[in-house]
């Protein structure tokens, strides 16, 4: 089994930065829709249709076939008051509709930079279709920021600094 990390690194009003990791390396930055969850209330309460991030939590990745993302496009099951959670690539909340984007980094405005997002993605997808395609499960594990306790302290934490490119010491060197 791969364990996959979501980590949100922050909330702000308007988008949900974090960076994904296995095994305890990044692999790729995230962006999501806007972090509205209220820890312990149902999702119907606090979801905006296609403005509003996945709830924190656990869930299996598949590999499916989408008509607007192509084969072989990660997918999130079961993900409550949400359907059909593709992971793709994107630059802002613009982009997500609720799906997490990924990217190989994040601006000073938590946005991913034009043409760093399908090397982000490329890279997540190197790690994770070997196994897929044999059949060998994967947990995508999503987790809040620390000390995360709902929408109104989101606007507190929108001055962290900007993250750095993303730097993977597998990579071979050009």
């Amino acid at each position: 089994m791969i364990h996959v990390v979501h980590q949100r690194t922050k909330s702000r009003k308007d988008r949900t930065p974090g960076e994904v990791l296995i095994s305890g390396v990044r692999v790729c930055y995230s962006l999501e829709d806007e972090l509205r969850e209220l820890p312990g209330v149902p999702v119907e309460q606090w979801k905006l249709k296609g403005k509003t991030a996945i709830p924190a939590g656990q869930y299996e990745l598949r590999l499916e076939d989408s008509p607007r993302f192509g084969k072989d496009t990660l997918t999130l099951l079961e993900v409550p008051g949400f359907e059909a959670i593709r992971i793709h690539g994107g630059n802002d909340e613009g982009d997500t509709e609720g799906c997490p984007v990924m990217g190989e980094e994040l601006d000073a405005q938590d946005k991913i930079p034009g043409g760093k997002s399908q090397p982000g993605l490329k890279a997540l997808k190197a790690r994770l279709l070997p196994a897929l395609k044999v059949g060998e499960k994967v947990v995508w594990d999503v987790r809040n920021p620390g000390g995360y306790e709902g929408p109104a302290a989101a606007e507190a934490t929108d001055s962290a600094p900007a993250r750095q490119p993303v730097t993977r010491s597998s990579t071979p060197a050009r």
